[in-house]
């Protein structure tokens, strides 16, 4: 069995700072909903920066919270575990004030992405974000090219 995961929104906001109109958006969820498109990411979460980045830079709670999901995907947004790991805060706390519980929130799945160096210290930041029952994918950065065996030891490792 074969599963889709969109992100235009969370890719494509590198190329407007996450800025998108509402109706773009709301035209974009309905698409991806009636293509019966199985995960749909729909932004980063991130520590609030000091350069502007519109809503997808952050997918808050709040922001998913005004936002109508129309039914069919699972919805999810990804952290860079640079985001937490570089953190003043301890891993399980800077987890805490970024997500709910998975119960409470509109987003199911939460993408986490780590480059090689990162992945041994990533694996705290798996196992909170699924004790707050979220579905939590790995994205290995950078692997294009790497052998094979390689990856196979670092994700051993997580």
């Amino acid at each position: 069995m074969m599963n889709i995961i969109d992100c235009t929104l969370r890719d494509g906001g590198y190329y407007n700072n996450w800025d998108f109109p509402k109706e773009v958006v709301e035209a974009y969820l309905n698409a991806v909903s009636a293509a019966k498109i199985d995960y749909v990411e729909l932004g980063l979460r991130n520590f609030p920066k000091k350069e502007f980045l519109g809503a997808y830079a952050y997918t808050t709670e709040d922001h998913l919270n005004t936002l109508e999901l129309p039914e069919g995907p699972t919805y999810g947004v990804m952290v860079d575990a640079k985001t937490i790991l570089s953190s003043d805060l301890p891993v399980e706390q800077a987890i805490e004030s970024l997500f709910i519980p998975a119960e409470l929130s509109k987003i199911n799945l939460v993408r986490v992405a780590a480059h090689f160096d990162e992945v041994e210290k990533s694996g705290p930041i798996v196992k909170k974000l699924k004790e707050m029952g979220y579905m939590v994918g790995y994205n290995l950065m950078q692997a294009g090219g790497k052998d094979s065996a390689v990856i196979a030891t670092k994700l051993v490792k997580l």
